[in-house]
Parts: structure tokens; sequence; C-alpha cells
């Protein structure tokens, strides 16, 4: 779900290449003062352009679509967008088919069929990350006039980079570095809420923790959090790790990052946030070829409905011819026919766990109900239809390839034309004009 929240109910939408993204925030109190300038200094700290960022530059001005009346929040819900400007989809076009390493683009081809939106990562891009900070500026908002066990608001959340690529220091070698060599580096952010109240959070799900781990992994890149000590706690003795009560009631250390139980205890809230290095680069990486997969597969379509034409074609002889026309799933086949004698369906069980190929799975899939004495017809029952429809899906790819090269073809056909007419008719068209207008110049120069 794109949904995070309940009393301060935060939902994204759009796309990197759509017309826009967007927030729509629902528990917004009444009466808070807003307009789109107050979005301005944390849209500026997110802002791309800096040496390691995303070449990507856009204007990123909020539009407050609705929720707010005369400079105020009414208490509807709050939606707020950004145009995008910036967009280069055809840069993506080639992604479709073969997924980028460390990207979205393979797990949402699985997971919706191929009818996601690949174009600059579609709903999975880092773009995504401008609404959440909207949303950011909102909240922050919201707990400066909110308290629950005393009068001290909470006015202030900090953020800040303590490490790159290991180092806690010295950054611009190693950043200057990797940009030299295409690559990308990974950080460790550390954030603090100073003035927070003791007594926020449950206990177990709804623990101050919890909540600020789901909101922090629903950006992009985040590998990991760690409130306090940390990680660092498995090698300390309670001893150590336990934080003192102090006269005041609260901890005089915080080795707990501002919460036991769950609650707040009156400590600043301190976690670091591990974000791994960014995925675009420009080195050679290693994927694979969907388009490759999804022929191959088909092929593996015709054979099987040629085989079930034979009386006793079984399940061992579909995967002998399976393995014969192979090319890219070979191996997996082959180690399949193998061990097929020491018992077919741990076989084929172990087939679907060495592939990763939706469509290959189904395939799998009825032959292992094949193998439970389920006529081999039967097992592959709906096998005509999906072959239909991927071939239709083919049909649609290559009609919009051919269109685009069309395209491409009729500006390439004009060029030599646009070329010809600008050379022999404007350029020789404007000579005669300088030249008669620097002759009428001389005369009238003359006259004088």
């Amino acid at each position: 779900m794109n949904t995070f929240g309940r009393k301060f109910r935060v939902s994204i939408f759009g796309e990197s290449h759509g017309e826009l993204i967007g927030v729509v925030m629902d528990g917004v109190p009444a009466g808070l003062e807003l307009s789109e300038q107050d979005f301005e200094q944390d849209i500026l700290r997110r802002k791309s352009g800096a040496k390691g960022t995303t070449p990507r530059i856009e204007a990123d001005r909020p539009t407050i679509v609705s929720g707010v009346f005369e400079g105020h929040t009414t208490g509807a819900p709050l939606t707020i967008t950004f145009k995008n400007t910036n967009t280069h989809s055809s840069d993506y076009e080639l992604f479709a088919a073969m997924p980028r390493p460390g990207h979205a683009d393979l797990t949402a081809a699985l997971k919706w069929d191929d009818c996601q939106d690949p174009r600059g990562g579609g709903h999975f891009s880092g773009r995504l990350t401008l609404p959440i900070v909207a949303a950011g500026v909102v909240a922050k908002k919201i707990v400066a006039d909110a308290t629950v066990l005393d009068e001290t608001p909470c006015t202030t959340v900090e953020a800040r980079i303590v490490e790159i690529a290991g180092q806690t220091e010295c950054w611009q070698e190693v950043l200057d570095q990797a940009i030299k060599e295409g690559d990308s580096l990974g950080a460790v952010i550390e954030c603090t809420v100073p003035d927070i109240d003791p007594g926020y959070g449950e206990p177990f799900w709804d623990s101050v923790e919890s909540l600020i781990a789901h909101a922090v992994f629903a950006i992009p890149g985040v590998r990991g959090i760690e409130f306090g000590d940390g990680f660092a706690a498995a090698r300390m003795k309670g001893s150590e790790h336990n934080d003192p009560i102090g006269p005041d009631g609260r901890p005089t250390k915080n080795g707990a990052g501002g919460a036991n139980g769950g609650i707040t205890n009156g400590m600043p809230i301190h976690f670091k946030t591990v974000v791994k290095p960014t995925p675009s680069i420009y080195k050679k990486q290693e994927t694979v070829n969907i388009e490759t997969m999804e022929n191959e597969v088909m092929q593996y379509h015709t054979i099987i409905l040629m085989l079930m034409k034979i009386e006793r074609v079984n399940v061992e002889m579909i995967l002998e011819w399976l393995e014969r026309y192979s090319n890219i799933f070979r191996e997996p086949i082959s180690k399949c026919v193998n061990n097929y004698e020491s018992g077919p369906w741990e076989a084929l069980e172990e087939l679907k766990n060495d592939i990763s190929f939706q469509q290959l799975i189904r395939i799998v899939e009825s032959l292992q109900a094949a193998v439970e004495q389920i006529p081999i017809r039967e097992g592959f029952d709906e096998l005509d239809t999906e072959r239909a429809y991927h071939q239709e899906k083919r049909k649609e790819s290559n009609e919009r390839m051919i269109d685009r090269k069309s395209r491409i073809g009729k500006v390439i056909g004009f060029a030599p034309m646009v070329v010809l007419f600008v050379g022999y008719l404007i350029v020789p068209l404007c000579l005669i004009g300088m030249t008669s207008m620097t002759s009428a110049f001389s005369q009238i120069s003359s006259m004088a």
C-alpha cells in the first residue's frame, strides 16, 4: 500500500515520468498556517545538482490543491502536487527487457505482470521522496503545536551525514574517485529529535522505534536503522548498555535512543540510517534479457503443444525435449532431467527453486500436476490461452517498436531535405538581403 499512519495519514501517488507526483494527507488539524513558501527550505535540502547526486534537475514547485483556505489548513484532506518536467523516457525503453541490477525493474514486472510504468523507475523512483518531504514539512508544523504531558512543544528535527563509504571525514576524495570510476557510494545519516516529551508510543507493534522504522524504510535506498547504541549493544554488557535514571526521572545517558518499552523516555530520539549506494551507475553490470527469456518459454509452449498430441507422452519425455531446445535455461533443466529418476516431484520442485522466471515456473507447476497422475492435456489446459496472450503482448511491443523507428526514420529522411532547403534557399536569400541592406546604407551615407 502507498498509505502510512492512522491519526495523520499520508498517501503518495504518481510516477517518475508521469505528469505529476503528489501527496494526500488526512488528519491535518484545522488552523495551521501553510503556504507554498513553507516547503522551500526542506525541498532545497533534498534538491539534486550537488556532486554525486542525480543529474536530473526539476523546479520542484509545490502546488496546494486542497485543504488550505486563506493561508490556513481547513481540516479537510490536504493535497500537494509537483509537476514532472525534465523527463527523458526514451532513455528507459531498454530496461523493460533488460532490468537494471539493484533497481525494482524486475520485481515490479514480476508483481504486476509487466503492466508497471518503467520510465525513470516509475512509482519506485527516488523522485517519490519529494512528496514525502512535503508531508514531513506539514508533520513538523503539527508536532510543533502538540503537547502530551507538558507544555514543551517539539520544534526541531535534526539530520546530518556522519559517514560516507566507511569514512567519517575527508569525503571529497572518495566521492571524486567513485565518480571517476562511474560508481556510487553509500552513507550513514544520523537523525535526532532533541525536544520530545516522555509518553509517546505504545508497546510492541506501535512502538516509537517500530513506527519510525516503518516510515524510514519507505525511502528508496534505506538498508538499515539503529536506535541509540544499536548494533553495538550486542558487544556490550548490560551494565554498560543500561541508562542510569537521574533525580529528575530521566536517563542520564541515551544508549536506548530515547525510548524504553516502545515509549519515549524524555531523552532525544536518536537513530542512524544506512543508505545504500545508488544503483544507477555507469559501470557495466550483469543482467538478463527478459524478451529473450520470453521467446524461449514461448518455444517451450510450442514444443509442449506438439508433444501433447502424442498418446503416450509423459513428463520425463517433455523435459528431455525442453532440454534439447534450451539455451538460457539449459543448466537447471538438465539438472532436473538427471535427478528425475530419484524422484519426479522433488526434481521438479528443485527446478522451480533454481529459476525465477514466472512464466517458466507455471510450466513446471503444470508438469508437477501431471506427475500426480493428471493427464498431460489437463495439466496444460490453459497453455493455448497463455500462448495467445504472450503473442498478443509481443505483437503490441513490436508495433510500438515499429512506430518508434518509423518516427525516427521520418526525421532522418527529412533531414537532408531540410539541410538542402536551408543551404540552397534560406542562406542565399539571407546573404542577398544583407548585401542589399549594406549597399542601401552605403548609398544613404554617401548622400548625407
